[in-house]
């Protein structure tokens, strides 16, 4: 009788930690640009995995390290790249959410002191239910993309808000 009690007690644990894994978001390949002395503004990228059955909505991203983080989104218009912050971004039900060079993006404003590639960031991921998401991000040197992609994170373009 106690093997079958515990056997059920670790069957619920099981269960219920497979519940509340299923009505999560996850972060996965995040990352921060390193950029050239003296730049104020960085860019960090992150996919964002949601396995709820109902949309969740990013509404803020803060960091110790940064004065202040906006979630922005870049746009072609007449030929021209402009970027647009975002006052929040809806991860849909199982679904994905990339944030990558040249279209969702997070700018990561004042940094508090120079990073280089090898040193890590932490952000947190604040969303509209009250839940938070801690992530680490690495800093790295950009792994490609064109010289306009890398001026856009860079702000070397119109700022639209």
């Amino acid at each position: 009788m106690k093997y079958i009690l515990r056997t059920l007690g670790l069957g619920l644990v099981v269960l219920s930690s497979w519940a509340h894994a299923s009505d999560r978001v996850e972060a996965h390949e995040a990352w921060v640009r390193e950029a050239p002395p003296n730049v104020s503004i960085l860019a960090a990228y992150l996919t964002l995995e949601n396995h709820a059955g109902e949309a969740r909505v990013l509404k803020q991203v803060t960091s110790t390290a940064f004065g202040h983080v906006e979630i922005h989104r870049t746009e072609m218009h007449d030929g021209m790249a402009h970027m647009i912050m975002l006052p929040e971004i809806s991860v849909p039900p199982h679904d994905t959410l990339v944030f990558q060079q040249g279209g969702l993006h997070l700018m990561l404003f004042d940094p508090k002191h120079p990073l280089k590639a090898g040193d890590s960031v932490s952000l947190t991921l604040h969303f509209s239910d009250g839940s938070t998401l801690e992530v680490n991000a690495p800093v790295r040197k950009s792994t490609g993309g064109t010289q306009m992609q890398h001026d856009m994170d860079m702000h070397d373009h119109q700022h639209m808000h």
